[in-house]
């Protein structure tokens, strides 16, 4: 399980953009954020994460955020 603000650092380093990190923040907030939710907004945003792939950024969002 990570913390908000180590999912926000871990989207950082590898080059997510603010609008999906707001988006994050938000739905965390209230608790609506899981690991297909992040994958859709991923999807949205076109992301795509620099040194690793999108299923790895997901996992980290499925293994839980306090």
């Amino acid at each position: 399980m990570h913390t908000l603000q180590q999912l926000v650092d871990y989207l950082n380093a590898h080059g997510a953009p603010s609008q999906l990190i707001d988006q994050v923040r938000s739905l965390q907030g209230r608790h609506g954020l899981n690991a297909q939710t992040f994958q859709d907004l991923s999807n949205r945003f076109g992301w795509r994460p620099r040194g690793v792939n999108l299923a790895d950024a997901v996992n980290w969002v499925r293994q839980g955020i306090r």
